[in-house]
């Protein structure tokens, strides 16, 4: 730890205070007497005075947060599925010997502030004139961008925060989280069972993601109050078992919707298409 490249590349860890004792005792070992690294360090304190006062009371939404958080969630069940190094592009390290740095937490958080400082709430939906996020039907954030996140929430296998899937314990779990009742369905057709449940961000919506197996196979369930109109526009329908199914294929998966009760429920799992939508028709739940 006691070269300049090592010094540099961790000089984010460091002000973020996420080192271990014996790596920071090293670290400020070698920044006593190195003129350069010493220069690097102020250089990353300053950029982050800067980027405060530039942002003032301004806050990014705590979706943001969420998603980043849950994006490092998944890098972090990748990681340990694989074994391997996680390796992130950042841009406060010089790169070392692969041409690539690595992000903490909070370095992460740092970056998504200056994105918000360079490129303005427009970029990100936050209320600009820009149109990033909009796509070619006029869904954006509010439809297929919204069932991107439901499809990325089932593929990315987060564990449940609920120790014991049972349906009195997971709708207990969220009470006081969101702002509708969350009860888990029941399904008349094949052999399913309540697995697991986590809370989620969707979007900017906070939302009840529900874990299921279905014959050995994964269904995952989303549960949003109320979703934007554009969910449904241009959405194929089928009447399965006398109820109507929307649904939409997104990135290889199948998004069935289904409404209830005032509550909106979206599926996709690793079944194929005819037999989820027969799932999902098969699905309800008590008032």
């Amino acid at each position: 730890m006691s070269s300049c490249s090592m010094v540099r590349r961790h000089a984010g860890t460091y002000l973020d205070g996420e080192l271990d004792p014996t790596t920071q005792l090293e670290f400020e070992e070698h920044l006593d007497g190195c003129a350069e690294c010493q220069e690097c360090v102020a250089f990353e304190v300053a950029f982050r005075e800067r980027v405060h006062e530039a942002l003032g009371d301004v806050q990014a939404p705590a979706s943001l947060k969420q998603r980043v958080l849950l994006d490092l969630d998944e890098a972090e069940v990748q990681h340990k599925r694989s074994g391997a190094l996680i390796r992130i592009w950042s841009p406060f390290s010089k790169a070392d010997d692969s041409g690539r740095g690595r992000f903490s937490r909070g370095s992460i958080l740092a970056a998504a502030a200056a994105a918000l400082l360079l490129f303005g709430g427009s970029a990100i939906g936050l209320g600009g004139s820009g149109t990033a996020g909009v796509d070619s039907a006029g869904l954006g954030l509010g439809g297929s961008s919204l069932l991107e996140d439901v499809v990325r929430l089932h593929s990315s296998a987060l564990p449940s925060d609920v120790p014991e899937a049972r349906q009195e314990t997971v709708a207990r779990y969220f009470q006081g989280k969101v702002r509708f009742p969350v009860r888990p369905m029941r399904f008349d057709c094949g052999n399913v069972r309540l697995v697991g449940a986590r809370l989620s961000n969707i979007r900017d919506r906070r939302a009840a993601a529900l874990y299921y197996d279905a014959n050995g196979q994964r269904v995952t369930m989303v549960v949003l109050d109320s979703p934007p109109p554009a969910l449904f526009s241009g959405a194929a329908r089928v009447l399965a078992r006398g109820h109507e199914v929307y649904y939409r294929d997104v990135h290889g998966y199948t998004v069935p919707i289904r409404r209830q009760h005032g509550l909106t429920y979206l599926f996709t799992g690793d079944l194929a298409r005819p037999a989820l939508l027969d799932l999902v028709a098969s699905a309800h739940v008590g008032r």
